[in-house]
């Protein structure tokens, strides 16, 4: 995907194409994916999280998350019985109106 940085604004690129991007990332925790949220948020994009881990951190990432993006949703529960993907992806889809990028994290251990 092509991006192009229009304005500087307060020390940070503004990526245009990506304000109001709908977002969807699935499996953040403390030691993956808080970057990348942060990241969205900071370009105002709309954004689903689904976090399995229920820490002080994951609140704090959650807060600051939800300070810059335009629309924020949290689902705080692993996927299991109670959350499928399935389930999830169709609710973040009917939640955004769709979705413009999906990103799913997962560790991988040997």
């Amino acid at each position: 995907m092509f991006m192009s940085a229009v304005a500087q604004r307060s020390g940070r690129e503004v990526y245009p194409e990506l304000a109001g991007a709908r977002v969807v990332i699935t499996g953040l925790t403390t030691a993956i994916g808080v970057d990348l949220a942060l990241a969205f948020a900071e370009r105002s994009a709309r954004i689903v999280i689904q976090s399995p881990e229920r820490s002080p951190e994951v609140t704090e990432v959650v807060a600051m998350v939800s300070k810059d993006a335009s629309e924020f949703h949290h689902f705080g529960r692993p996927f299991g019985r109670q959350l499928s993907p399935v389930a999830f992806a169709q609710d973040a889809a009917r939640l955004l109106g769709g979705v413009d990028v999906a990103i799913n994290l997962m560790t991988i251990t040997p």
